[in-house]
């Protein structure tokens, strides 16, 4: 999934009160950046990107709060909420980085982007949203709704794994769930992800994605959605949308399905590399 020649550091660190893990790909005195994945995955979902980005930037990726080798949270409003996340990372801003950066964001990732580009823009250099909105359509809904239904609640072994996300058809994704976001309990093999991610009401989600909508509207640095051709979470209604609201967005459609970050990495590289100027 990722050339053998990139040099990981795993690290963790308390971010207000809660452990976060982290990868970072060191690279002295080149621009920064932040991956952020989205929802039932982790930092590990952007290997086949950096191994087009590492000789042009010192990357971190960081697992999100409830996924991979991150702890869990509270509850949604306690813990989850997009101004809740945005605090955390201008803490790994302030402790960590050190420096402008420029935030990327894959899904629920590009959302908490979205909100932290409102309220720490001084801190960023410019935004990359992938396959990202401030809200998603329907069908992004019932996708990852049917996503859970589907998938067994436990599996049984490693092999087990792998058939089931083999029967998806997309590269490298497979290998990368077995790998990476599975957890062994006593009834087997569970994915690994924390359900209070998401409010718990229609109500809630209703409110998050307004939240949301205002806040990119807020965004004055440099923007860019790198969407899938064939994505299921953002409709053209969607994209319309996202124009009107803020007109400083630049948008590139990359061939794929929202897990084109599995099956298409370089064209998403080197559409990064161009917006960010290497």
């Amino acid at each position: 999934m990722v050339a053998s020649d990139v040099r990981l550091e795993e690290k963790d660190i308390v971010l207000n009160g809660c452990k976060y893990h982290y990868i970072e790909i060191p690279n002295t005195g080149r621009p920064k950046v932040l991956m952020v994945h989205g929802i039932m995955v982790e930092s590990h979902c952007f290997l086949g990107i950096i191994s087009f980005l590492k000789d042009y930037f010192h990357i971190y990726s960081i697992d999100l709060k409830g996924h991979g080798r991150s702890d869990n949270g509270n509850t949604y409003y306690d813990s989850y909420t997009p101004n809740a996340i945005s605090n955390d990372f201008y803490e790994f801003y302030k402790s960590v980085i050190k420096e402008k950066f420029s935030y990327i964001g894959y899904s629920l990732g590009g959302q908490f982007g979205i909100a932290y580009a409102a309220r720490y823009s001084d801190t960023l250099n410019k935004l990359i949203i992938i396959d990202s909105a401030p809200s998603i359509s329907t069908k992004g809904l019932f996708t990852i709704m049917m996503a859970n239904v589907v998938r067994p609640k436990f599996f049984k072994n490693r092999d087990s794994i792998i058939r089931f996300y083999n029967k998806a058809k997309i590269d490298r994704l497979s290998d990368y769930m077995a790998n990476y976001c599975m957890v062994e309990t006593e009834k087997g093999y569970r994915l690994r992800f924390d359900k209070n991610i998401a409010p718990p009401t229609v109500l809630g989600m209703i409110r998050r994605d307004r939240e949301l909508w205002l806040d990119f509207a807020k965004i004055s640095i440099p923007l860019l959605l790198v969407k899938a051709k064939d994505s299921e979470i953002i409709n053209n209604r969607i994209v319309t949308l996202i124009k009107q609201v803020n007109r400083n967005i630049r948008i590139v459609e990359i061939e794929g399905k929202h897990t084109f970050v599995f099956s298409n990495p370089k064209p998403i590289a080197d559409v990064i590399r161009d917006f960010l100027g290497y």
